[in-house]
C-alpha cells in the first residue's frame, strides 16, 4: 500500500502507459518504397477544354503530373462570383495545388493526398483549400495522348498529354 499521493501517481502512470500503448498500436509507418504506377498515366497532362465555361459561375481546369504512383495537381480556378473583399481570389482567377499517391483499380482512379503550396510542400497559407485531397475518377476512354475521366463532382475531364514521363525504377 502507500500514501494517497503514491497511489494517485501509480494510477496516473498506469493510465499514461495504457494511452501510449493504445496510440502506438493504432499507428503504422508509411511504406518506404514507391510503386511503379500505371505506365499509360506516366506524364504531364492538361485539361484543355472545360465544357460550358461560358455558362458556369465557377470552374476548374486541371494540370496533372503522374510519376510512378504519385500525382501532382494544379487546379486553375475561375469564378465570376465577386470576391472583392478577399485578396486570396485575385479577381476570380487563382491556383491551388495538391499532391499525393494514386491507386488504379479497374477503371477507377483514386487520388489521395493533401493540398500543398506552389512548390508542392506543406501548405501554410490560409488562402484557398487546406487539408486532405481525396477524389475518385472513372476512366471512360484511354488513347495514347488523351484520357477521358468522369468526375463524380465536376463531370467529364478530358486530359491531353503534354509530355511523356517514365517511372525511374532505380529509385523504387
Amino acid at each position: 500500500r502507500g500514501t494517497p499521493k503514491k497511489i494517485k501517481l501509480k494510477i496516473m502512470l498506469r493510465n499514461c502507459l495504457f494511452c501510449l500503448l493504445y496510440i502506438f498500436s493504432a499507428c503504422s509507418f508509411n511504406r518506404n518504397t514507391q510503386d511503379k504506377g500505371a505506365a499509360y498515366l506516366q506524364g504531364e497532362w492538361k485539361e484543355t477544354d472545360v465544357p460550358f465555361t461560358g455558362e458556369l459561375v465557377e470552374f476548374k481546369q486541371r494540370d496533372f503530373k503522374f510519376t510512378c504512383d504519385s500525382f501532382y495537381l494544379v487546379l486553375n480556378n475561375f469564378s465570376k462570383a465577386d470576391f472583392a473583399l478577399d485578396t486570396c481570389y485575385k479577381s476570380g482567377k487563382w491556383k491551388e495545388y495538391a499532391k499525393g499517391t494514386y491507386t488504379l483499380t479497374g477503371d477507377t482512379l483514386h487520388l489521395k493526398g493533401a493540398y500543398a503550396s506552389k512548390s508542392f510542400k506543406l501548405k501554410t497559407s490560409p488562402c484557398y483549400t487546406t487539408g486532405v485531397f481525396d477524389e475518385t475518377l472513372l476512366l471512360q476512354s484511354q488513347r495514347d495522348s488523351q484520357l477521358v475521366f468522369k468526375s463524380f463532382t465536376s463531370g467529364q475531364i478530358v486530359l491531353k498529354l503534354q509530355k511523356r514521363l517514365v517511372c525511374n525504377s532505380q529509385s523504387l
